[in-house]
């Protein structure tokens, strides 16, 4: 069941290093596809660089476009829209959990400090957005006008 990857945009190769290793407990076929950067990912989306993922696990503070930027440009996209992405962060702060669903987080987990329920809500997670719920399997069509960032934008032949 695992032909699609997962995407982590997470900038600490520590906290990456902790998911790869809760994710070789859940899924050892699934392949993790790691960006540093939200920007990154869009542009290797846009490009058809990445292949289209179950899920997207987004960090909140990330250096260049945050967290929440990148999740405005990819729900404000026609075509990417539909890609579920859920917001992981350190953060439990009701304004941060606000802001995320209302740029259009699918879901937003915050990082235990313990690493066992961490694993436990990341299993769950995972058997919800690949076993129980139906996804799209690609993006619907082009990729639409560009977002405020101008990431979406069609890349400059001239």
């Amino acid at each position: 069941m695992s032909a699609r990857p997962v995407v982590v945009i997470e900038d600490n190769t520590d906290d990456f290093a902790v998911l790869v290793r809760m994710y070789r407990g859940i899924d050892p076929a699934l392949e993790l596809i790691r960006f540093q950067r939200g920007d990154e990912f869009i542009r290797a989306l846009r490009c058809g660089d990445v292949a289209w993922p179950w899920y997207v696990l987004l960090d909140l503070n990330l250096p260049g476009p945050s967290g929440i930027d990148v999740l405005r440009e990819l729900k404000g996209d026609a075509a990417r829209g539909c890609l579920a992405v859920i917001m992981v962060s350190g953060s439990a702060r009701p304004a941060d959990v606000r802001d995320a669903y209302l740029a259009g987080a699918n879901s937003y987990v915050v990082k235990p400090l313990d690493p066992h329920p961490y694993g436990e809500q990341l299993s769950a997670l995972h058997r919800y957005w690949v076993g129980v719920v139906a996804s799209p399997p690609g993006p619907p069509g082009s990729l639409g006008p560009p977002g405020p960032l101008g990431l979406l934008a069609p890349p400059d032949h001239g």
